[in-house]
């Protein structure tokens, strides 16, 4: 057996008229309490959004800290470089090509029958 649960009542005149008529169309088409249970669900969960965001807050403010500390050892630390000197300028060599080629590819081919 289930327990008859009472029934809820709202009073009209404490509210504004926009939210009045859009209850007041979903209890005409009978889905009054789907959407006052979902708008519930949607509020417990926004409630637990907010509870957990402090918690994510501090997570970036911890990695943003972390992050300067990393920067300011990077940033005192004395690693050089190599740098080019912008006046340095790059001089091109010639290709010599011979005449003369010595060389060749020494393979024995061993015939395997299949």
């Amino acid at each position: 057996m289930s327990d008859k649960k009472p029934r809820l009542s709202l009073t009209a005149n404490k509210m504004p008229e926009d939210v009045y008529r859009i209850l007041a169309e979903k209890g005409d088409t009978r889905r009054l309490t789907p959407y006052v249970v979902s708008l519930v669900e949607k509020e417990h969960m926004m409630d637990t959004l907010i509870m957990n965001l402090s918690k994510v807050v501090h997570k970036i403010d911890d990695l943003e800290e972390t992050i300067n500390g990393l920067k300011a050892q990077l940033d005192g630390s004395s690693i050089l470089s190599p740098k080019r000197e912008l006046d340095e300028k790059v001089v091109q060599g010639n290709i010599g090509i011979s005449e003369n080629i010595d060389g060749g590819i020494e393979e024995e081919i061993e015939e395997v029958d299949f």
